[in-house]
């Protein structure tokens, strides 16, 4: 028995079409590669990381005045939380909480210029701190 196929100008499409999928579905994001979040982060969000030995990625954290969104991840293999005060101490916001490897949580805040601080309140975890600095 034969096979025979339609040459026509919709086969010649879905043949490209089922090609370009192929091709593209062997790709790989750097993001994936390099350890990052596989989607960019909106405008006015910043990502905080916890990360083994008590630490978040970073010492400190930029950002613009207004709105701010912080997508907090816990890299660590313990429960942590993170907390935004002002330079007064006094607590903004709500509590994230991120309870096990790869667990995120997000909050919004809305903060004027200054400088701030980010933090885990468990006890044990001091060393989890950073300066977020809002221009």
């Amino acid at each position: 028995m034969t096979t025979r196929f339609a040459h026509g100008p919709l086969s010649t499409f879905a043949l490209g079409f089922v090609g370009l999928v192929t091709l593209a579905s062997c790709g790989s994001s750097s993001a994936a590669n390099s350890g990052g979040t596989a989607a960019t982060l909106a405008p006015g969000t910043i990502e905080v990381d916890a990360k083994d030995g008590f630490r978040l990625d970073k010492t400190e954290y930029d950002a613009k005045a207004g709105q701010l969104s912080i997508l907090y991840i816990n890299k660590s293999s313990i429960n942590h939380t993170l907390l935004v005060s002002d330079s007064t101490g006094v607590q903004i916001g709500t509590t994230l909480k991120v309870q096990s490897s790869g667990a995120k949580d997000s909050g919004s805040y809305t903060l004027a210029a200054g400088t701030y601080n980010l933090y885990c309140n468990i006890p044990g975890h001091e060393a989890m701190k950073a300066k977020l600095v809002v221009s």
